[in-house]
């Protein structure tokens, strides 16, 4: 009899030591209520990571833009400085070609010029007072002198001149006129063909 006791006992009831009418009692939260809270913290803790990153993503492109407007402006001078590298180059390669040009004129004027400039000083040294050379040109061995002087006595003393400073084989007048002018200045104009 003592066993059937034992099995027919039942658990013990929940007694409630809450003296509080219900009213005054706190709220009693649902069962799901605390692992709602933690998942909400765990949830708010992943977002902290997740805010920062996409700060660093915001800032990236603004670094990118900034970046690349640098970059742009440097290739505007880049080009700007090319630019004017262009132009200095086409300025000397023009000025290299005049040069070049006159160089080519002065040939051609003088052809042999160290010859030119012996068979000039040689025309020069017996040219007579008051008569001037206006230019003076070489070609196939011949050279052609023009100038001015004061009458057609200066010319034939000139002519003379050459001829005798055994500088130039041959030396004749090709052309002698009056040279125009105001009355009274006179002057002839001359044109002689010595030939080295």
């Amino acid at each position: 009899m003592a066993m059937q006791q034992s099995a027919t006992l039942r658990p013990p009831a929940f007694i409630d030591l809450n003296v509080l009418p219900e009213e005054l009692r706190p709220p009693r939260y649902p069962a799901w209520y605390v692992p709602g809270l933690v998942a909400a913290l765990l949830l708010g803790v992943l977002l902290v990571p997740l805010r920062g990153v996409e700060q660093a993503n915001s800032a990236e492109p603004t670094r990118l833009t900034a970046d690349l407007e640098l970059i742009s402006k440097e290739l505007t001078q880049i080009e700007l400085d090319y630019g004017k590298g262009r132009d200095i180059r086409n300025q000397l390669a023009a000025a290299e070609a005049a040069t070049s040009r006159l160089a080519d004129e002065r040939q051609a004027i003088l052809g042999g010029s160290q010859q030119l400039s012996a068979d000039l000083y040689a025309a020069l040294q017996v040219l007579p007072p008051g008569t001037r050379l206006v230019s003076m040109t070489a070609a196939e061995g011949k050279i052609t002198l023009t100038g001015q002087a004061a009458g057609q006595a200066d010319v034939l003393a000139y002519y003379r001149a050459l001829a005798d400073s055994g500088k130039f084989s041959q030396s004749r007048i090709t052309s002698m006129d009056i040279a125009g002018g105001p009355p009274g200045a006179g002057g002839v104009a001359f044109t002689i063909e010595v030939t080295q």
